[in-house]
């Protein structure tokens, strides 16, 4: 079932989380994947409103659907949050997007933090920091050279897929990972080892 919602407007996320519920009884599991780079813009060139704005679609999205699930969740004293955090969080990313790797960045020290402060609650969270996949992410925002350049500085020679993103969030969202939490798990075809 699709939900469409503004993720950056509490009652508006508060709002999708209940009629998912209705739909489908509580939240176990939270993937938590909105945010864009929005526009390429040299840290000397970008406006407070973009900055402002990379901070809502990036990290209050993220903020606000995970307190909405943790509503349901703790209760319960179960769940699996995941939040998506970005290769960027951890390298700065690209030219001219120092805003998103930037709040890319905050959404990855929020993953440790939550852990911290629901573990004891059976709710583990995990973060995703996916590196060059395939989408209208990069259609928008790199050119065939500059895709075609990462690919090549890549180990596995290729740009990720959308499965190999969904592939990797089903270990820690399952009861599998019953002891991993507060973990960032980085999908970038050993582009960005750490």
């Amino acid at each position: 079932m699709g939900i469409k919602a503004d993720m950056t407007d509490p009652a508006a996320v508060a709002d999708a989380l209940g009629r998912a519920e209705e739909a489908f009884g509580p939240v176990d599991i939270l993937f938590a994947s909105a945010g864009g780079l929005l526009k390429r813009s040299r840290c000397v060139e970008t406006f407070l409103d973009l900055w402002q704005e990379a901070i809502a679609v990036n990290l209050t999205s993220t903020f606000l659907a995970c307190q909405s699930a943790l509503s349901s969740m703790e209760p319960r004293r179960s769940g699996s949050i995941v939040p998506v955090t970005s290769l960027a969080a951890f390298d700065g990313g690209g030219p001219g997007a120092s805003h998103y790797a930037a709040t890319k960045g905050a959404v990855a020290v929020y993953v440790g933090a939550l852990a911290k402060e629901v573990g004891a609650l059976g709710i583990r969270v995990n973060g995703m920091a996916p590196g060059p996949i395939g989408t209208r992410f990069h259609d928008t925002f790199n050119t065939p050279e500059g895709r075609k350049a990462i690919v090549e500085r890549t180990p596995v020679r290729r740009e990720g897929t959308l499965e190999d993103v969904a592939e990797a969030v089903v270990f820690p969202a399952s009861d599998h990972a019953s002891y991993l939490s507060g973990e960032i798990i980085h999908i970038n075809g050993g582009l960005g080892m750490i």
